[in-house]
């Protein structure tokens, strides 16, 4: 074959390769649709050649059917279903054709189409993140949990096994962003991130204090011999002197062995003669010691030492007390030695005469009287007078709660707070506690009164002197007087106030409850009051007190019977 002749050929070859190659992509082109491209599918629908508003039209109508509104959310072993749409999860059509493209021009995109090839989109999610993480944070709320770690409690003379329990938390973010896949894949399932926190304390711990000491302890009361006599210790007993505290993954029990003994005695008077203290009372107004007696106690080591022993031995049990002689906490010499021979200080307030006022008082004075602080204690006012109810001998009368005057057991009791704090306060003592009134009463110091709430607000001095202090607590309808004996450690206390400054207005509130009580308005007001400690003629420390004092609002009842 001649060159020319192979040329020839070759040309009309290349020629027919150049029009089928036009032939080709002209079909291809053809076949891509004329908007969006032929072989598009979302989730298995078909948009494939059709126009923008088609295919906006036919997932509308076609995607319900294929993408569920209810998907199950797995956490664990529980499961909820949830409504995708209502949780704010819905397919935006518009973006998901626009997702989709245009017939393209690209061979590399057309040649595919020719021969049967599936553009396949997820479609385009529009999502209320408010309502879905709104939703997602109500199954989190049914599945958290708090992890509780396995503990032994004693209740009712029965040992109780607190069961270990794991903590969960539904991660929110997380499950949200897995219902979002969801929904664009078109699954009706999905597994919830949950988060665990496992116990310290396990349930092979709890098992081994159970069966080692909580069991057997509980398992029947138990005799103690005192004095020759048997005396029972019931289960329902035993359990107030068990403990079980944990350190780490390990429950440890303790038994105050030294309590029950004290109470053994104190209980059976008749078996063990207990050591009295010394103790100072008052006789025609001056103190008079009253001298300590010796007595007996429970020999607190070897009876600790038998019902540590007994309380994990088979029942019946029984444990022998030893009775040895005691003395007293405070010896008649002790007494002797606390400097109590002076009067230190002495303060008396006035109060309107009323029923309520004159029982709480009294009651709070006959209680506070012989009071007897020794160095570097701290009395407190709610340990020594003790939770106003009837049964201590309180009756109702009028408080202050939210700065308004209300009927509770107690009321009037912060009088006899502010005429102990007046007499520790000009005694020069330590004020470890006390808070003033929220709203200023005329009849008490401003800036220098206290009020009590059992449970709430205390009022606690330190004896911070080397010497005994000794209150003395009189009254009478209309007064109470608190004096403060011991030995003087300052020359003189001071009180200096500022003027009363910041004043604000009252208002006045209208109250139709059924416990509305009328009040008078007054202005609050700040005032600052420092106390200056006198030694050798000379100022040794000064204490700045800072009160502020809300106003006191004008109260309208409309109830007719409180008006």
């Amino acid at each position: 074959m001649s060159q020319f002749l192979a040329q020839r050929i070759t040309i009309v070859v290349v020629a027919a390769a150049a029009l089928l190659g036009l032939g080709l992509y002209a079909a291809a082109y053809a076949a891509a649709g004329s908007d969006i491209k032929k072989g598009t599918t979302v989730l298995g629908i078909d948009i494939g050649g059709l126009s923008r508003a088609e295919a906006e039209s036919k997932l509308a109508a076609e995607l319900p059917a294929v993408i569920s509104k209810k998907v199950t959310v797995r956490a664990g072993e529980k499961s909820f279903e949830l409504d995708t749409v209502k949780s704010g999860i819905t397919v935006d059509a518009a973006a998901t054709v626009a997702k989709a493209g245009e017939r393209s021009l690209n061979p590399g995109v057309l040649f595919p189409v020719l021969f049967g090839a599936k553009d396949r989109i997820d479609p385009v999610l529009a999502v209320d993140d408010k309502a879905l993480n709104a939703a997602v944070t109500g199954i989190a709320k049914k599945v958290n949990q708090k992890v509780r770690e396995g503990r032994v409690k004693f209740t009712a003379g029965e040992a109780v096994a607190v069961q270990p329990r794991e903590g969960r938390t539904l991660l929110v973010a997380e499950t949200a962003e897995a219902l979002r896949k969801a929904y664009e894949s078109g699954a009706t399932e999905v597994t919830a991130e949950v988060q665990t926190t496992p116990p310290v304390v396990g349930q092979a711990e709890v098992d081994r204090v159970m069966n080692s000491f909580a069991g057997p302890a509980m398992a029947g009361p138990i005799t103690v011999k005192l004095d020759g006599q048997n005396v029972t210790l019931s289960t329902a007993k035993l359990d107030d002197y068990l403990k079980i505290t944990p350190s780490g993954a390990t429950l440890n029990w303790t038994v105050d062995t030294d309590r029950m003994a004290e109470d053994l005695a104190k209980e059976n008077p008749k078996l063990v003669t207990p050591p009295k203290d010394a103790r100072f009372t008052f006789e025609k107004n001056l103190p008079k010691l009253i001298p300590g007696q010796d007595g007996e106690k429970i020999d607190t080591a070897s009876f600790g030492e038998r019902m540590r022993a007994a309380l994990v031995a088979p029942i019946p049990r029984t444990v022998e007390a030893d009775v040895v002689p005691a003395e007293p906490d405070l010896t008649t010499e002790e007494a002797q030695n606390l400097g109590i021979t002076e009067k230190i200080s002495s303060f008396r307030t006035n109060y309107p005469i009323a029923p309520y006022r004159v029982n709480n008082i009294g009651r709070a004075a006959e209680l506070i009287n012989e009071s007897l602080v020794l160095p570097g204690e701290t009395w407190s006012l709610n340990k020594t007078v003790g939770e106003r109810t009837e049964k201590n001998g309180f009756v109702k009368g009028f408080i202050i709660d939210k700065g308004q005057f209300k009927e509770d057991l107690g009321g009037g009791v912060s009088q006899s707070a502010t005429t102990v704090f007046n007499a520790i306060f000009f005694a020069g003592l330590k004020d470890v506690e006390h808070h003033t009134h929220s709203l200023y009463i005329s009849r008490y110091p401003a800036g220098r009164e206290a009020t009590v709430a059992w449970g709430a607000k205390d009022l606690r001095f330190q004896n911070d002197t080397p010497t005994g202090i000794l209150l003395r607590a009189t009254t009478q309808p209309g007064w109470i007087r608190v004096t403060v004996w011991g030995t003087k450690y300052y020359d003189k206390i001071e009180s200096v106030s500022s003027e009363r400054y910041n004043y604000k207005q009252p208002k006045t509130i209208t109250s139709a409850a059924a416990d509305c009580t009328p009040q008078s308005p007054v202005a609050g007001f700040d005032i600052d009051v420092t106390r200056v400690f006198y030694k050798d003629g000379k100022v040794v420390k000064r204490e700045k007190f800072f009160t502020r004092y809300i106003p006191t609002d004008r109260i309208v009842c409309t109830n007719p019977r409180k008006s």
